[in-house]
């Protein structure tokens, strides 16, 4: 196991005064010596993976995107039926929102238990340290909140501006 402590020129000192280093049967080797020196050329993958995360969260905003803009495609027929029969715009848009929302929310709960399954794996069986370091060992319900929040403020406006078309034309232009 390999581990970097700084607490500048005292880290040995403080180090051995803790006893870590002998009851964990390890060395400490001051920073620009030979034997410090053995893994000078490891990096930290910090850049790496907010590179991941930034390409992570542009694919969910268009996967968003286009989900919400497919289902509502496949909602076009029970737009018109509901047109047809004389619901009123505001209806129909209840309707749809309360689809969406109902959508959203089993998905959200599908994709915590997945997650909470992935977190316990990981951190159960020592399969990578670092994606226990990117993922984590729990889930942080402010963190749900707020891809939640993203979820519904993307498939809202996709909602709105479709429904506004939709809602703009004749029954036989939007079929």
């Amino acid at each position: 196991t390999i581990g970097f402590f700084d607490a500048g020129e005292n880290s040995i000192e403080l180090l051995s005064k803790t006893d870590l280093l002998t009851e964990k049967g390890m060395s400490g080797y001051l920073f620009g010596v030979d034997e410090g020196d053995v893994f000078s050329n490891v990096y930290s993958n910090n850049l790496m993976m907010i590179l991941l995360y930034a390409l992570v969260a542009v694919m969910v905003f268009l996967n968003v995107f286009t989900a919400t803009n497919n289902w509502l495609k496949g909602k076009r027929k029970e737009i018109v039926v509901r047109k047809m029969v004389g619901a009123t715009n505001n209806q129909i848009i209840g309707f749809i929102v309360s689809n969406f929302m109902m959508l959203v929310a089993i998905s959200f709960l599908v994709g915590l238990f997945w997650v909470k399954m992935i977190l316990v794996v990981i951190n159960t069986w020592d399969i990578s340290p670092s994606m226990v370091m990117m993922f984590g060992d729990q889930i942080y319900w402010h963190g749900v909140i707020i891809g939640l929040g993203i979820v519904l403020t993307i498939g809202f406006v996709t909602i709105s501006v479709r429904m506004f078309r939709y809602l703009r034309k004749e029954v036989i232009q939007v079929i």
